[in-house]
């Protein structure tokens, strides 16, 4: 172990707060990671609260990214985290096969057949890609996917808003990938993301 974890039931106002954001969960392992820098952990949890549950960004967007970083990462415990939630917002085993393999040509990420994903999935996919492995994104990218949000009637505000928003979760789910494998959490370091299929 890379750094102990702090007690689960580590008292004070920054650990309530994350357990009333967890809900009846309760603490998790990256919390009590967290949790070794108290005011780390009060910037984290304020983030991706936001990032989670204040984006207008749609639910199988934001996880189709965070799943797809997870992989990319060897974020095991990401994946594990996120699987569940992107199956409640829809996306199917079929898409999840699809998503965990970084092998696919971006050509083919694109189908109609069931369980393929639709464009703005795949656009989604391809802009986790470019932030997670080159930094830099094409502006191809950006416009198809500006593109995507215009054609499915958004103003051009709420688009601005959905483009920041996809781009902030991918920088967030970075560093969450990032800091999971860096100190081993859950001992999931390496142990490969369980996409389905494999």
């Amino acid at each position: 172990m890379r750094v102990p974890y702090a007690p689960e039931d580590t008292p004070g106002l920054i650990a309530d707060e994350i357990r009333a954001r967890r809900g009846g969960r309760g603490l998790s392992p990256l919390d009590t990671m967290l949790l070794n820098a108290p005011p780390i952990a009060a910037g984290w949890s304020k983030l991706l609260g936001a990032v989670r549950t204040g984006s207008t960004l749609e639910d199988d967007l934001r996880e189709i990214m965070i799943l797809r970083i997870a992989v990319r990462n060897k974020a095991s415990f990401e994946w594990v985290q996120h699987e569940p939630v992107a199956r409640a917002a829809g996306v199917t085993t079929e898409q999840l096969a699809v998503i965990g393999d970084i092998h696919v040509p971006r050509e083919l990420l694109i189908s109609d057949g069931p369980g393929q994903l639709s464009h703005i999935q795949a656009l989604a996919i391809q802009l986790a890609d470019s932030m997670t492995v080159n930094v830099q994104v094409e502006d191809e990218v950006f416009e198809a996917l500006r593109r995507a949000f215009v054609e499915r009637g958004e103003d051009e505000a709420a688009v601005n808003r959905k483009i920041v928003e996809a781009v902030a979760t991918c920088a967030t789910y970075n560093m969450v990938s990032r800091f999971l494998v860096a100190l081993d959490v859950d001992e999931r370091a390496n142990v490969p993301c369980p996409v389905p299929g494999r």
